[in-house]
């Protein structure tokens, strides 16, 4: 254990953690491919006046008829090889961020032929590269623009994207990243209100602002919390459990925050707990207001999130509901590794009926104290009732 301690230690103060949100002194993390905005938060750095990401200026970009003639990204799995060959003009936010050492990409056609959602996972095969996956609209070069970018994991998911052509990238996350991969693809068409529905589709969801009702037809919603973070936690409650200094904070540029991660609506500033190198967080939580539930039979809460585990330590987030003022909690879920993007919780047999609140409990290391682990980062804390 302190060996493995001591070589994450060295990595953390080498910058080697290429997607970690501070550096070793809890900074922003220097990146050669990024801008700093007005907010303190980290954006690509776009080529002349587009929102386009090129790795490379002096390589030639895909051309229209480029775009025009790639392999579609079908619905389930999707294999390829990343080789030095493989094409290399444009560049994902979430890759390393410095042009010269930018990996190789291979790109795919998607399209939508009907408002829906889109999630991409992608995972290294043989010889294990270290991939990214983001996705383009407008075109696959010149002039693309980026909707998101998941890395560490390689995972994304754009919520409500309108019927049109889309182009997934998988690329590795640095120039010597080759070999095999597999792109999972899968899309979710939206139904209307009043149209039928099933709670247990997972091919299919109610419009947002909809929920599936007891009749099985998407009914209008009524929004009892709603907490984007744009300024402050407030509403949201924050309890620093063994007053150790971690603890929930704003995601600005307050505490030198490096980016939203969550694929939030919202975007811009968001909620976060960062674990220092070996400090303590135990139980440090997020709590929202009490909420009023009593006149509804169906409650259902979502989040955007960024649980960022590290290997070598325990940590985990706790997604919890009480109905007594905390004296007791029921555990809605558990984060034990990696979880990135859009979650969404029927919480209906723990709190309908009833006055309640939800907490978001971070633990750095539920086995050893004090383990350097990493981050909890949540935006758009949504209830809506039936």
């Amino acid at each position: 254990r302190a060996g493995t301690m001591a070589l994450w230690f060295s990595l953390l103060m080498a910058g080697a953690c290429g997607d970690s949100l501070f550096d070793a002194n809890g900074g922003k993390s220097a990146d050669a491919g990024r801008a700093v905005l007005d907010d303190g938060g980290f954006a690509p750095l776009p080529d002349a006046d587009v929102a386009r990401f090129d790795a490379d200026p002096n390589a030639p970009d895909a051309s229209a008829e480029a775009c025009s003639d790639l392999p579609t990204a079908s619905p389930g799995a999707n294999t390829g090889v990343l080789t030095d060959s493989s094409s290399n003009t444009v560049h994902g936010s979430c890759g390393n961020g410095i042009a010269e050492e930018d990996g190789t990409e291979d790109v795919y056609l998607l399209r939508l032929d009907e408002p829906g959602d889109i999630e991409l996972s992608v995972v290294g095969t043989q010889d294990a590269p270290n991939v990214i996956v983001y996705l383009l609209r407008g075109d696959c070069g010149a002039t693309a623009e980026e909707m998101a970018c998941g890395s560490n994991p390689g995972f994304l998911g754009v919520r409500d994207v309108a019927a049109g052509t889309y182009y997934v990238v998988v690329e590795g996350y640095d120039a010597d990243e080759f070999g095999g991969y597999q792109l999972n693809v899968k899309t979710t068409s939206l139904v209307g209100a009043g149209d039928a529905c099933n709670d247990a589709s997972l091919d299919s969801r109610c419009e947002t602002d909809l929920l599936c009702g007891a009749d099985q037809t998407c009914q209008s919603a009524t929004t009892l919390v709603d907490i984007a973070f744009t300024t402050t936690l407030a509403p949201a409650i924050v309890v620093d459990a063994d007053n150790s200094g971690p603890r929930w904070d704003l995601c600005s540029q307050v505490n030198s925050c490096f980016e939203n991660k969550t694929g939030s609506a919202s975007g811009g500033n968001s909620a976060i707990v960062v674990d220092g190198a070996f400090d303590p967080a135990n139980r440090e939580s997020l709590s929202t207001p009490s909420i009023n539930a009593a006149s509804y039979s169906k409650v259902v809460l979502s989040l955007n999130q960024y649980f960022y585990e590290w290997f070598a330590c325990d940590d985990a987030g706790f997604i919890e509901v009480t109905t007594n003022g905390g004296q007791s909690y029921t555990t809605i879920d558990t984060l034990l590794e990696v979880h990135k993007g859009y979650a969404e919780y029927d919480i209906s047999t723990a709190v309908a009926g009833q006055s309640f609140s939800a907490r978001f409990v971070y633990d750095d290391d539920t086995v050893t104290a004090n383990c350097g682990a990493q981050s909890w980062q949540i935006d758009d804390i949504i209830v809506r009732a039936l």
